[in-house]
């Protein structure tokens, strides 16, 4: 077994992988970083049995996406935990872009501002996973400028799981329940807040419970 511990890095706080890694029976703890707190992944990637407990993508200033996890290769996630993670902008949990598979795994108390628990902008698939107690704590915050002095915020809160444009995402036999959006109400600005699942993509959902 393995442990990485209080670590801060840039992407991949503890783990960045341009190859072909396989990670096992290991725990990362109170780990930050920009993209990607914890694993920052570019090519082929498996987990298996594995914690991540408090791991952070960017802050202050710094907007980064992927509390836990950013992936734009290949990764497969099977039989662990992503747990308390926090991304200042997207995915608190994991951010994808390339191809996700997640097995037989839970992601919980996860926080980010879209996506809190799964952001994804390209394929995934979830088979019997566990999304639950994901709270969002801060939505998004866009500021349109519309010209001669006057601008608008555009507040958006939206989704525990986010499947954006062009996305496509699978999610069977999982269960996906007590997690919370924020909402609010407008003053002098437009207020948007979406469900637990977001989704502008293609989305097939099957034998799940919510």
């Amino acid at each position: 077994n393995s442990t990485f511990q209080t670590i801060t890095g840039s992407n991949g706080g503890a783990i960045y992988n341009n190859k072909k890694l396989n990670i096992l029976n290991t725990v990362f703890k109170r780990i930050a970083g920009d993209d990607g707190g914890a694993i920052y992944n570019k090519d082929q990637l498996t987990i298996g049995n594995c914690i991540l407990n408090i791991t952070n993508a960017g802050g202050g200033i710094t907007k980064c996406d992927g509390g836990g996890i950013y992936n734009i290769g290949s990764c497969e996630i099977n039989n662990s935990t992503i747990t308390e993670s926090k991304s200042s902008l997207h995915g608190g949990g994991i951010y994808n872009k390339g191809t996700l598979i997640v097995n037989a795994t839970t992601i919980s108390k996860c926080d980010g501002k879209a996506g809190t628990g799964i952001y994804n902008n390209n394929s995934m698939t979830l088979n019997n996973c566990q999304i639950i107690n994901n709270y969002q704590t801060n939505a998004e915050n866009l500021i349109i400028n519309h010209g001669e002095g006057w601008s608008e915020i555009f507040c958006i809160g939206s989704g525990i799981i986010f499947n954006n444009e062009n996305a496509q995402a699978k999610i069977s036999k999982s269960i996906i329940k007590d997690n919370t959006i924020i909402s609010g109400y407008g003053n002098g600005g437009s207020y948007e807040f979406f469900g637990i699942i977001r989704n502008k993509g293609e989305m097939n959902i099957l034998s799940c419970i919510f």
